[in-house]
C-alpha cells in the first residue's frame, strides 16, 4: 500500500506535514481522491503551486483537480533522472 505524504509551505517558509494518505495503488484515481480530500479539508482553497516527482498519474490528476494551479517537477528528481540519462552516454 503507498503511503502519500503531503507536505505544505506557508506563507512564512515553514513546512510540515499537512496529510497521510494510505491508497491502493499509485493510479491517477487514487491521486485525485486525495487531492479532493485536500480541497475539502482547506474549504475549496487549491495551492498556489504543486511540486511532484515526475510521476504522470500524480500531475495528471494535479492538473484535473487543480485547473488554476501551478505544476512543477521537483528539482531533485528532475537531476537524478539527468544522471541516470547522461551515464549512458559518458
Amino acid at each position: 500500500m503507498p503511503l502519500n505524504v503531503t507536505v505544505v509551505i506557508d506563507n512564512s517558509g515553514a513546512s510540515r506535514v499537512a496529510a497521510l494518505a494510505l491508497t491502493r495503488s499509485e493510479a491517477a484515481l487514487d491521486y485525485e481522491w486525495i487531492l479532493k480530500q485536500i480541497m475539502t479539508a482547506s474549504r475549496g482553497r487549491a495551492p498556489s503551486i504543486v511540486v511532484v516527482d515526475e510521476d504522470k498519474a500524480m500531475e495528471a490528476a494535479s492538473r484535473k483537480e487543480f485547473p488554476r494551479t501551478q505544476i512543477v517537477n521537483c528539482v531533485w528528481h528532475v537531476g537524478q533522472n539527468f544522471k541516470k540519462f547522461a551515464a549512458r552516454y559518458f
